[in-house]
C-alpha cells in the first residue's frame, strides 16, 4: 500500500474504473481510502464499502503495477477488518452461510451445483424463463451486451445514457 507512486498505470486496467471513470473506483483511488482509513483520517462510511467492495480483485492492476503493489492482499485484509461494519438481513446472511460455509467447503456438492446449472442452460430452462422474464437481473445483463452504458451504484447496475454522462463531465469525450 506505501509503495504505490500513483501514477496511473492501473486505471485503465481496472474494469470498475473504465465502467464508471471515477478516481474512487480504481485501484489508486482504493489505496488511497485504505491508506487513509488505516492513518485515522478516513472513517469507514457507507460509500466508502460501496467503492471498496466493488473491487473485483482481479489482480489486472497488480499485473501493470510498475511499483508492484498487489491489491488482492490489501482487499482480503480491508473486506475483512470491514466485515464487522456490514449490516446484512437475515436472508443474506444465510445465503453466504449457505454459500460460503456448506456449498464451497465441499467440491462434490459444488460440482453438482455446477452439473444442475449446466442442464438448467442446456434443457431450454433458462430460455422458458427468460421469455417469462423470472430471472431478475436479465435485462440489465442483455442491455449490457447491446450497448448501453450502465454503472454500478450501491451494489445495482443503474442505467445511465451516453448523452447524460458526457453532460455530467464524466464520459470518454
Amino acid at each position: 500500500m506505501l509503495a504505490c507512486i500513483r501514477c496511473g498505470l492501473c486505471l485503465t486496467s481496472c474494469p470498475t474504473y473504465v465502467l464508471t471513470l471515477h478516481e474512487s473506483e480504481g485501484p489508486r483511488g482504493r489505496v488511497g481510502m485504505a491508506r487513509a482509513v488505516a492513518e485515522g483520517h478516513l472513517q469507514v462510511t457507507p460509500d466508502l464499502l460501496e467503492h471498496e467492495l466493488n473491487c473485483l480483485v482481479c489482480d489486472a492492476c497488480s499485473a501493470v503495477c510498475p511499483a508492484g503493489v498487489h491489491m488482492d492482499p490489501l482487499q482480503v485484509v480491508l473486506r475483512s477488518a470491514i466485515e464487522p461494519e456490514i449490516h446484512r438481513s437475515w436472508g443474506e446472511r444465510l445465503l453466504r452461510r449457505l454459500v460460503f460455509g456448506w456449498l464451497f467447503m465441499d467440491m462434490a456438492r459444488f460440482r453438482v451445483l455446477a452439473r444442475l446449472l449446466w442442464l438448467y442452460q442446456r434443457s431450454g430452462v433458462r430460455w422458458l424463463a427468460r421469455r417469462l422474464r423470472a430471472v431478475p437481473g436479465f435485462a440489465v445483463a442483455s442491455s449490457m451486451r447491446s450497448g448501453s452504458m450502465y454503472r454500478l451504484h450501491r451494489g445495482h447496475w443503474i442505467s445511465q445514457s451516453p448523452l447524460s454522462s458526457c453532460a455530467s463531465g464524466r464520459g470518454s469525450g
